[in-house]
């Protein structure tokens, strides 16, 4: 891709992006806007800072953080991940979970992040990759208002 596709491919995603920022900037579009913009150039250097906290969670912690905030509480059980990645790999899931079967696999992948590049990037903006629990209600709220994102 060369720097004007990936411009416009920038652009294309901007609000998406935005919404993203604000949300992990505790609404602060200032900072929104300056993280946005220092990945925006490191993007256009050929470099694509993780924005995550390194300490990712689990696919069974993640559902449990958005359970506590939709519901108020935690998951009560759950079923072992060997039988919910098969279930959710059947033909009539997505159209029951809206889960596409495409993106079923990287619910089940072990993952870690290397922070270094954004860390240095938000530092001078003392700015850390925040947890996931501590801005998942803004991105709950996010994704309420804005649902065809």
């Amino acid at each position: 891709m060369d720097s004007h596709e990936l411009r416009t491919e920038l652009e294309r995603y901007h609000r998406e992006s935005y919404g993203w920022a604000i949300s992990c900037c505790s609404r602060n579009p200032a900072d929104a806007e300056n993280v946005l913009q220092a990945v925006y150039l490191k993007v256009l250097e050929g470099k694509t800072p993780a924005l995550a906290d390194q300490n990712s969670l689990t696919t069974a912690e993640l559902f449990d953080v958005i359970a506590k905030h939709l519901s108020g509480r935690r998951s009560e059980f759950a079923l072992p991940s060997k039988f919910v990645e098969w279930f959710l790999s059947l033909p009539f899931s997505p159209a029951v979970t809206g889960l596409p079967a495409y993106g079923v696999p990287y619910f089940f992948l072990p993952q870690t992040y290397d922070t270094q590049v954004a860390n240095k990037l938000l530092k001078p903006h003392d700015i850390t990759c925040p947890r996931f629990d501590s801005y998942c209600g803004n991105l709950l709220d996010f994704v309420e208002e804005f649902p065809k994102l």
